[in-house]
């Protein structure tokens, strides 16, 4: 999430493309950059990005797995409201049958 793609120039040509600021990186996970001569950050490790990248898939997916039990958990505890509802319902307008919530045509 801390990671933004930038567009930038190859120094070498010029040559337009886009990637990751190398100092951004180094900040969030320095083994993925490399560093020049002189020691300075000089790139990002595009390969081992994939590494993490799976990683933080196996992450999302686990998430997305418990968020799916707890939909289906939810809907299993909407359905029974449901029927006790239904169940209220139906008493309440054995009791009242010309009460609003029992379909009496209102005066």
């Amino acid at each position: 999430m801390r990671l933004n793609p930038i567009t930038f120039a190859w120094n070498d040509d010029s040559r337009p493309d886009i990637g990751f600021g190398a100092e951004d990186v180094f900040k969030i996970e320095p083994l993925l950059t490399f560093k020049n001569d002189k020691g300075e950050i000089e790139g990002v490790q595009y390969a081992q990005i994939s590494t993490v990248l799976v990683n933080a898939v196996k992450e999302q997916q686990s998430q997305i797995e418990t968020q799916k039990k707890a939909i289906l958990d939810l809907r299993e505890q909407l359905r029974i409201q449901q029927l006790r509802t239904d169940l209220l319902l139906k008493a309440f307008c054995k009791k009242t049958p010309a009460g609003e919530f029992c379909g009496a045509p209102k005066k």
